[in-house]
């Protein structure tokens, strides 16, 4: 963790970039890393309460083992905190390479980065946590936007056009906005609509609120306006073809993109319901 933040900083050094720290290989290690540090994998249970491990038998402990006895739980308490300031080192360090290093001519670098990101946004979400029941829908979704806000970073115009950048951020978000992870069975999971959830958030925020949709942007921004917007269509058209078969996600599918639509302006809309409706009148093969 430490070693990903110590290199992006040194990617925001003068010159770095000319010096080749910027290779996609490095950028590929770097999006495996981020993974593994913000996306730590849930403990068990046996390690959440090592006392509790099988085949050893409890005897009742002597007064000098009070502190032997404590020291296990202290351990992991120090190791979550030093995890989560890692973690928040890495994402205040990742949020800072996205404002000021330009990676337009580093395209391989940008999508490594966005594929850790949406990777990291969704996973966090979509990880069951211990205290769920006592959660909220909306308290669930309250820990994505460090890792969106990092997301929309990627769409600014210093890292490439909107018609390369848009694209490549939304067909990442594809699998979850679907459901592909979604079971058999006929309820979905609420930690994978909440990512859903997200997702679509996040969408309407970026066509809502991207600098190219200010007014009085001048052409420029105008044809930036149209390409996000043809990418959310393509996106939206995507999401409608890779929507599962089960009745029940199907349902939850087709909810999202409605909520979509429906924040969209209107020609948008009826260019997504021309398409709905050629792909309802064509014949599936098989």
């Amino acid at each position: 963790g430490t070693a990903s933040a110590a290199y992006m900083a040194a990617a925001r050094c003068s010159g770095a970039a000319a010096h080749g720290i910027l290779h996609p290989m490095a950028a590929f290690e770097l999006s495996k890393a981020l993974r593994a540090v913000l996306c730590p994998a849930a403990p068990s249970s046996r390690a959440a309460n090592p006392k509790a491990a099988p085949g050893r038998k409890r005897t009742k402990p002597d007064a000098s083992d009070d502190w032997d006895d404590d020291r296990p739980h202290a351990d992991t308490v120090w190791a979550a905190e030093a995890a989560s300031d890692t973690r928040a080192l890495v994402t205040s360090e990742l949020s800072l390479l996205l404002q000021s290093v330009p990676l337009r001519a580093h395209p391989d670098v940008l999508a490594s980065l966005v594929s850790a990101l949406v990777a990291v946004a969704t996973t966090d979400l979509a990880t069951p946590k211990a205290s769920s029941r006592a959660q909220s829908r909306a308290a669930v979704i309250s820990a994505a936007p460090p890792h969106f806000d990092a997301l929309a970073l990627c769409l600014r115009i210093e890292h490439g056009d909107v018609a390369r950048t848009a694209p490549l951020i939304f067909r990442a978000l594809v699998p979850h906005m679907a459901l592909d992870a979604a079971p058999a069975s006929s309820t979905v999971p609420k930690e994978l609509l909440a990512a859903q959830a997200a997702c679509i958030d996040f969408v309407l925020l970026v066509a809502a609120h991207h600098p190219s949709a200010a007014a009085g942007g001048g052409a420029a921004s105008a044809e930036e306006t149209r390409s996000l917007l043809h990418s959310v269509q393509a996106l939206l058209q995507r999401v409608s073809v890779a929507a599962p078969e089960r009745a029940e996600a199907r349902a939850q599918v087709c909810a999202a993109l409605t909520r979509l639509v429906l924040s969209l302006p209107a020609p948008v809309a009826a260019r997504f319901a021309q398409f709905l409706w050629r792909y309802g009148h064509t014949g599936k093969i098989g």
